[in-house]
């Protein structure tokens, strides 16, 4: 996959992504501290993960963008699976027990 394409990709599963985070946001109210929403990285993740891009650390984007699919146990929607999972073997890293609706 050509790297320009690979950093669209990671950046569209990352807009879906921080929407489903910040739902999760909305949905609880208050943050308990040590709950699954009290971590570093969740409500500005996609600055995050468009700052690694910019930075040319697509790994790093997509670490994140797994990080916090994972700390909040996030489903997501099947197009966008698809979409994640293209870049997982873009960037060949293992790709494990992601869940998609």
């Amino acid at each position: 996959m050509e790297q320009a394409a690979l950093r669209a990709d990671i950046d569209a599963v990352a807009v879906v992504v921080q929407h489903l985070v910040d739902a999760e946001f909305a949905k609880a109210g208050a943050v308990t501290a040590g709950s699954a929403l009290d971590q570093l990285g969740l409500r500005g993740g996609l600055r995050i993960v468009r700052d690694y891009l910019q930075h040319g650390e697509p790994g790093a984007a997509l670490d994140h963008v797994l990080y916090m699919i994972r700390e909040l146990d996030l489903t997501i929607p099947a197009d966008t699976h698809v979409v994640l999972a293209g870049s997982i073997r873009a960037m060949k890293v293992g790709n494990d027990s992601l869940q998609a609706e």
